[in-house]
C-alpha cells in the first residue's frame, strides 16, 4: 500500500560533484600500502577511480608480486603436478600443512587425497572442513636469465569424507594410476588389505586463484 506520488524533480548525487572525496582514498590508499613495501606514488591512485577495492588491490599484488593466471592455466597445474601442500585449521586456531600426493578430477572441478582413518588430520577436519590447497609446477628459466619462474595454484574451499565405497574405490584408483607405473601394480595395491584402510577426502573448491612469479 504504497502511496502514489508525483515527483517533481529528481536529484541525483554523484561521488564528486557535492564533495570530491577521491584526494582522501588517495591518501589512505598510500598510507596502507607503501608501509607494506609497494612503490607507488600518490598521483598512480587517481588512475583507480571508479574501481572497486577488491579490484585495485587484486591489480596492485598482481603488479608488484607477480602475474595473475587463467583458470585454465590454474586447472593445468593442478593435473599435471604431483605433490601440494595441504592446509586445515586445528582445535587451538594453528594452521596444520602437510604435504599430500593428489588427483584433481576436471570433470567435477573436485580435488581427491587419501590417508589412513585415523590421525591428527582427520580429527581437524571432523571439526572443521574449511582447508586450503596449495601446488606449485617446476617452474622455468629464460635464456641468460638465473632466477626461476614458476606459477603456484592456492584453493580454498571445504573438505568431505567420501562416505560412499563404490565412489572411493574409482577415485582412489584414479589417484594410483597418476603414480603407479602399471595397472597391475595398481590393481596389486587396490587388493591388499592396506587399500581397506583408506580414507578418501574430496576438497571442494570456493575460490581458487594462480600466479606466475619471478623469484628476482
Amino acid at each position: 500500500n504504497v502511496p502514489c506520488i508525483t515527483p517533481k524533480a529528481a536529484l541525483i548525487d554523484m561521488d564528486g560533484v557535492l564533495y570530491d572525496s577521491m584526494k582522501n582514498h588517495v591518501e589512505a590508499w598510500y598510507r596502507t600500502l607503501t608501509p607494506m613495501g609497494f612503490k607507488c606514488s600518490k598521483e598512480e591512485f587517481y588512475l583507480y577511480e571508479g574501481r572497486t577495492g577488491a579490484s585495485t588491490i587484486k591489480y596492485l599484488f598482481d603488479k608488484h608480486f607477480g602475474k595473475q593466471v587463467s583458470d585454465d592455466e590454474c586447472k593445468k597445474v593442478l593435473k599435471d603436478e604431483k605433490r601440494a601442500a595441504f592446509s586445515v585449521i586445528d582445535e587451538n586456531g594453528y594452521p596444520y600443512t602437510v604435504p599430500v600426493n593428489f588427483f584433481y578430477d576436471e570433470e567435477e572441478n573436485k580435488i581427491y587425497i587419501h590417508c589412513a582413518k585415523e590421525g591428527h588430520k582427520v580429527e581437524i577436519l571432523r571439526r572443521c572442513d574449511k582447508v586450503c590447497f596449495t601446488v606449485w609446477n617446476q617452474g622455468f628459466k629464460k635464456e641468460g636469465h638465473w632466477e626461476w619462474n614458476a606459477t603456484s595454484v592456492v584453493v580454498f574451499g571445504k573438505a568431505e569424507f567420501v562416505e560412499d565405497k563404490d565412489l572411493l574405490e574409482k577415485q582412489l584408483r584414479k589417484l594410483a594410476a597418476k603414480y603407479y607405473p602399471t595397472k597391475d601394480e595398481i590393481e596389486k595395491e587396490m587388493s591388499s588389505p592396506s587399500a581397506k584402510r583408506v580414507e578418501m577426502i574430496c576438497i571442494k573448491p570456493e575460490h581458487m586463484t594462480g600466479k606466475l612469479v619471478n623469484e628476482k
